[in-house]
């Protein structure tokens, strides 16, 4: 898998104003302002490969690719280098890395860990353990300035075992990997409804936050690089818990497990992932339009397709009429929300009504994938018939189509 510029793009005048702006010699770089690293951040936005994702750090490859020239570069003398670095990158072996976070749960409450195919999520009930306590060490002066909040110390921290080539992968599986536990976790914990409380409507939906920064550590426990994520809509939640623990998990590994089983080439994870961020934001309106962007991706082939989306929802009820006219005032709501003229009053009552949707939309797919081809064969299905005369009349043309092709008619002879 070779880089390449994006045909769309033009990067030449930026290659040369990089060159311009900074000094290299001896594998290293001078710079004088951001002007380089504003370009670099451009410039790695028109790198493009053929499987569209990548593991590695665009932006750390041009830094590195530049650094071990002796000479400015035209783009494609760039791109071979970048090219080169990709693959050593690539030929490196995997190391183990653990994740190190934090979730609003009970210390106590979760088991001592879930393991879900290869995931493996440990939750500690102690608090953290003394190995990564160098986290600490990472954080302190961060939190002191002021750039990120203190992690809510009543939160229940858990790991994450990942095996990647390099920091940047390990931080992308494993965030990714914290994102759909806890987006199977508010599947499960969040309300149906909720009373509105004056100030309510300024807090998330969801009730199992993350805490407000994530590490990574080497297999021993020693932090494995400074730098630090950190969830920038950070708001504190109260503690979590369910009644009934053993049940609650026995359903959090069935959703993991399903969802791990990709038939839509990870769409269901992608959608659960895009739900989950669109309830953590305070915001109601943004809940919303981010709530319902969640929705799209598992009810449409193209975006925007409102009146094939409502077909395919109110398909999941038996009551058909009354969904079709409430799913069809948050496609007007929706729209409304988008250009800020709608009621903000309603907006948080209404993701509810989104969320639970939502869940039905999901918990569908999630049942039938392994009925379909694809998810456009999925989209074909919920498009109907969606009466009993429509589909007996369908499967009498079917049958036939079907003595058409057992009994093919013979051409003429002369």
């Amino acid at each position: 898998m070779k880089f390449k510029w994006h045909p769309k793009s033009k990067p030449s005048p930026v290659v040369a104003a990089i060159y311009e702006s900074i000094k290299v010699g001896d594998g290293s770089i001078g710079t004088t302002g951001m002007q380089a690293d504003e370009d670099i951040a451009i410039l790695a936005s028109m790198l493009t490969t053929t499987q569209g994702r990548t593991d590695l750090d665009k932006v750390r490859l041009i830094w590195d690719a530049i650094a071990s020239t002796k000479a400015p570069s035209d783009e494609s003398a760039l791109l071979e280098t970048i090219n080169a670095q990709a693959a050593a990158r690539r030929g490196k072996r995997r190391e183990k890395f653990t994740f190190i976070s934090s979730l609003s749960v009970a210390r106590g409450w979760a088991p001592a860990s879930i393991k879900v195919d290869d995931l493996t999520v440990r939750f500690f009930k102690n608090g953290l353990p003394r190995r990564y306590a160098s986290r600490i060490d990472v954080t302190r002066d961060v939190i002191k300035w002021g750039h990120i909040s203190p992690n809510p110390e009543s939160y229940c921290y858990i790991a994450i075992n990942v095996e990647a080539k390099n920091h940047t992968e390990a931080f992308e599986l494993a965030t990714r990997e914290l994102d759909l536990l806890r987006g199977a976790l508010c599947w499960l914990a969040n309300p149906q409804v909720e009373q509105i409380l004056l100030g309510s409507e300024y807090k998330p939906v969801n009730v199992v936050r993350s805490g407000s920064f994530h590490t990574l550590h080497e297999a021993s426990g020693k932090v494995a690089t400074s730098t630090l994520m950190y969830e920038p809509n950070h708001s504190p939640a109260n503690l979590y818990s369910h009644s009934d623990p053993k049940r609650f998990f026995r359903s959090l590994k069935i959703i993991l497990s399903k969802l791990r089983e990709k038939a839509y080439s990870g769409r269901l994870a992608d959608a659960l992932i895009r739900f989950t961020k669109a309830f953590d934001e305070a915001d109601a309106d943004m809940a919303f339009v981010k709530g319902w962007s969640a929705l799209e991706s598992l009810l449409s082939s193209t975006r925007a397709d409102y009146p094939a989306l409502v077909r395919r929802c109110t398909f999941l009820y038996a009551d058909r009429a009354y969904h079709e006219a409430v799913i069809s005032q948050l496609v007007e709501h929706r729209n409304s929300s988008v250009h800020r003229v709608s009621d903000g009053t309603l907006s948080r009552l209404f993701c509810y009504r989104l969320q639970g949707f939502f869940r039905v939309a999901l918990k569908f797919h999630l049942a039938n994938q392994k009925h379909f081809q694809g998810f456009d064969e999925a989209m074909h299905f919920l498009d109907g018939p969606h009466t009993r005369e429509e589909l007996d009349r369908r499967m009498a043309l079917a049958m036939l189509a079907r003595s058409f092709l057992d009994n093919p008619a013979k051409p003429p002879t002369g």
